[in-house]
Formats: C-alpha cells, sequence, structure tokens
C-alpha cells in the first residue's frame, strides 16, 4: 500500500515491516501514526518518539484514574 510518494518498505526478516517516509511532523502525521495503535513502533525522528510518548502517557493517565 502507498501512503506516500516518498515512502519507502523493508520487510525484515522477523517478519516487520519498516516504513521511511520524508513529511512534515504535524498533528495529522501524528494522528496518522497513533490510529495504528500499538502496532506500530516509530524509530525517529527523536521529537516524534517524544511527542508520541508524551501523548500515550497523557491517555493511560486519563485511564489510570477510572480506576
Amino acid at each position: 500500500r502507498t501512503w506516500h510518494p516518498s515512502q519507502t518498505m523493508t520487510l525484515k526478516e522477523n517478519g516487520n515491516l519498516v516504513v521511511t517516509i520524508s513529511v512534515c511532523l504535524d498533528n495529522s502525521l501524528h494522528n496518522w501514526i497513533r490510529s495504528f495503535g500499538s502496532s506500530v513502533h516509530v524509530v525517529s525522528p527523536q521529537t516524534l518518539i517524544d511527542n508520541i510518548t508524551d501523548d500515550l502517557e497523557r491517555t493511560r493517565t486519563l485511564y489510570r484514574k477510572q480506576k
């Protein structure tokens, strides 16, 4: 599947698919990545990793308060 014209895809021996794209870091990218749930792992850039991690921690805090 093609998500972006700049993408490259590499299938690893362990079955993981590494997708590389060159895009700006904005909310739509962040939301698109989050739409994959726990099936995605961001490996770079660090600013995006930090943003995703912070968002997940805030979400976790919301659910922790409901217990």
